[in-house]
């Protein structure tokens, strides 16, 4: 699944709550024009890694939870400090 950068731009200012799990997305830059958001539900996605979410979700400063589990990135060893 991919963002359609339109459909982004018409929800970033006010979306808060975002739930794409199970979605496979490949897109997660796009995570970053959602700059009100604070939940991320990205579960069972297939992300494999924190370097390809870490730079957008950066850009969310009221990000306060993001959800990863299920996904192959919240069961490698090298991310366990910080995927909880």
């Amino acid at each position: 699944m991919r963002f359609d950068q339109a459909s982004l731009d018409a929800v970033a200012g006010a979306l808060t709550h975002l739930d794409v799990s199970s979605c496979r997305f490949l897109d997660a830059k796009a995570l970053g024009a959602l700059a009100k958001l604070e939940t991320a539900n990205l579960a069972n996605c297939g992300l494999e890694s924190l370097a390809e979410l870490e730079p957008a979700l950066a850009l969310c400063a009221k990000l306060r939870h993001v959800d990863v589990r299920g996904n192959p990135l919240a069961k490698d060893p090298r991310h366990a400090a910080r995927v909880a």
